[in-house]
């Protein structure tokens, strides 16, 4: 018996070996490629990084033919990248990696700038100037801030690294605790006193532009008054008022200033249409809370205007109800507002409750926009927002001003989830 088993043991063999012979199929990915410049020629000892987002990063030097190769990479989606001191990708890629070996190139261009310097009114270099690079967003046409940088004592600026696109550059020679001081004002490349007015700077990837800002002077009436906060604020509490003109496509370009036993003042304020936004802070549990605010619309014309008056309420959250259109399917979705303002930025999110109602709580006053996506442990896509109302009126999501008038609630009315389809 044993000598048999012996036997048919041996003879299988032969076999054994020709399956083991056969290569199985590839169960890993193998990534390897060029870095090279926009000229097409290969570039060493560039850093070449792909991330999943599931594990870390993997990392690659390229050799001096400028080729890169990674092994055993596990089957899914990457994002590749590559970099070298002076140089930038100006278009990171997603790639999908399947099992066995691929092929790749990358082109590192030096890096997007724009350069420049900052004088006062009489073309005098000014330093400690901040100036930011900005884009547009949103069908508001808001912009918003990409990078920033500060002049030296020569009043040059330089902001490195931008991404191709369209940018609006804006000097500010004071920080917010002081903007309503009098100076220069702050101004929008090349020396215009808004964002309406101003020239777009169009850059390629790998260009570097040279963008003088010359400040304007200050111009305008003097804008005072008194904001009224509730008694209860506390004695270490601070409340701060803020201008913004409804032309400005950022916000942080209005002018503050500081409530000074119940009084504030502006100067030089051009004449045109503002919000006048007000905030008390007060100290909370290690950190500083918005407790009361205050929105409303005010008119600036050629003459002085010194006897406004802002009453703060009891910031009590932004609620309203959700509801979804005929046909639809209701469902929980998750909100995200996110308050841009020169006061201070705010965030808040929530999940509807079952009946669609909700209370955003943490804003601070000033524009708010708002986001919609599905709840979270739903795979659904995020819902298309039909429309946002504020007292029977239609209010843009992508940017409003908080709080509302008189307290009011949002109806927000969302279309079917794009998988979802009709009931």
């Amino acid at each position: 018996m044993i000598r048999a088993y012996l036997s048919f043991a041996f003879a299988a063999l032969p076999f054994a070996a020709c399956a083991f012979g056969r290569q199985p199929a590839p169960s890993a990915a193998t990534l390897e490629g060029m870095v090279v410049d926009g000229s097409g020629a290969p570039i060493p000892d560039a850093r070449v990084r792909v991330n999943s987002g599931q594990t870390d990063p993997a990392y690659a030097f390229t050799d001096a033919a400028g080729h890169f190769q990674f092994s055993d990479l596990v089957p899914g989606l990457y994002r590749l990248d590559a970099e070298k001191p002076g140089l930038t990708n100006p278009h990171p890629a997603a790639m999908s990696l399947r099992a066995g070996n691929q092929r790749t190139t990358i082109t590192l261009l030096p890096y997007t700038v724009i350069a420049g310097r900052v004088t006062d009114p009489d073309g005098e270099p000014l330093q400690g100037c901040s100036v930011h690079a900005l884009q547009q967003r949103g069908n508001s046409g808001q912009t918003v801030e990409i990078q920033r940088s500060m002049t030296d004592d020569l009043g040059e600026f330089r902001i490195v690294r931008l991404a191709p696109g369209s940018y609006f550059l804006l000097a500010d020679r004071y920080s917010p605790l002081d903007r309503g001081a009098p100076g220069p004002r702050p101004t929008w490349y090349p020396s215009a006193a808004n964002a309406a007015s101003a020239s777009a700077i169009e850059l390629a990837g790998g260009q570097q532009m040279r963008a003088d800002i010359r400040l304007l002077r200050p111009s305008g009436v003097r804008v005072a008054g008194r904001a009224v906060a509730p008694a209860s604020g506390g004695a270490n509490a601070i409340t701060r008022v803020a201008l913004v003109p409804h032309t400005a496509t950022w916000e942080p370009a209005g002018q503050t200033a500081r409530v000074i036993n119940g009084s504030f003042e502006f100067r030089d304020v051009p004449p045109g249409r503002y919000t006048l936004l007000a905030s008390t802070i007060q100290p909370g549990e290690g950190r500083w809370n918005t407790a009361y605010g205050a929105a409303q619309e005010i008119a600036i014309g050629n003459q002085d205007a010194v006897s406004l008056e802002v009453a703060l309420r009891p910031l009590r959250g932004l609620s309203g109800h959700v509801s979804f259109v005929e046909g639809c399917t209701p469902r929980r979705v998750s909100i995200l507002a996110t308050g841009y303002n020169v006061l201070n930025d705010s965030r808040a999110s929530v999940v509807t409750n079952d009946d669609g109602s909700f209370i955003l709580d943490g804003l601070a006053p000033g524009r708010v926009s708002l986001s919609m996506q599905s709840a979270a442990g739903d795979p659904s896509p995020g819902p298309v927002v039909q429309f946002v109302r504020a007292g029977g009126r239609d209010i843009p999501a992508d940017g409003f001003v908080y709080p509302l008038a008189g307290g009011e609630t949002l109806e927000i009315s969302l279309g079917c989830v794009p998988s979802q389809g009709q009931k």
